[in-house]
């Protein structure tokens, strides 16, 4: 917590000026709680700032939601690892530390079948027991391939 005034405080959360850096715009297209049509186009943070922000969650908190969001987003994002690790090496133009930090924690918590990263995503996805072990293995290679691609990219190594 930072204070801001006597009485007035914001959470700092380290990566977070990424978000800033690659906005998204997403729009939406649904109904509201009373039934009405609605559309709108909100702010979003792009993929490369959020397998940052949720490398650093999960690297603190080791939630399986984390771990779960972290894999959707790298499965979902067109290009996947490669995109990502090009957005990555943008912002680690300014912000090399973070970056480095975040491929830093992916590196540990997903560096095999067995770590906590697979296993964590894996809890979260499934709800049946023979689907376990291919949940893991998705998560884990997610992962590999974008860590993959970041060295190729030469942002790991970087100094954290």
């Amino acid at each position: 917590m930072q204070k801001l005034e006597p009485d007035f405080g914001a959470l700092v959360t380290p990566g977070l000026e990424l978000a800033f850096d690659e906005r998204v715009d997403v729009e939406l297209e649904g109904h509201t709680l009373r039934g009405e049509r609605a559309r709108r186009t909100i702010p979003s943070c792009g993929p490369a700032a959020f397998v940052v922000l949720k490398a650093l969650a999960f690297g603190d908190r080791a939630e399986p939601k984390d771990a779960y969001n972290l894999v959707y987003v790298i499965r979902h994002t067109p290009g996947r690892g490669e995109a990502i690790a090009a957005r990555l090496a943008v912002h680690a133009k300014q912000h090399s530390e973070i970056v480095a930090r975040a491929l830093g924690l992916l590196a540990r918590d997903f560096d095999a079948l067995d770590t906590i990263g697979p296993a964590r995503a894996a809890e979260f996805s499934v709800a049946r027991e023979d689907e376990i072990d291919d949940a893991v293995a998705d998560a884990h290679g997610f992962v590999d391939d974008l860590l993959h691609a970041a060295r190729h990219a030469g942002l790991i190594g970087l100094e954290a």
